[in-house]
């Protein structure tokens, strides 16, 4: 799995089968991952 870090506060648009077309808004830092979990989902990767 690749990381997907966006390197922009606002991205998109965003393809979702439940949503349709939409923005995404980044909260977090845009050049690094902060979170010190290791989700197997995470798009982010591992810490």
């Amino acid at each position: 799995m690749s990381s997907r870090l966006f390197d922009q506060i606002i991205f998109g648009p965003v393809r979702s089968r439940r949503f349709g077309i939409s923005l995404g808004v980044n909260l977090l830092p845009v050049d690094a991952k902060v979170c010190s979990f290791d989700c197997v989902y995470c798009e982010c990767g591992w810490t």
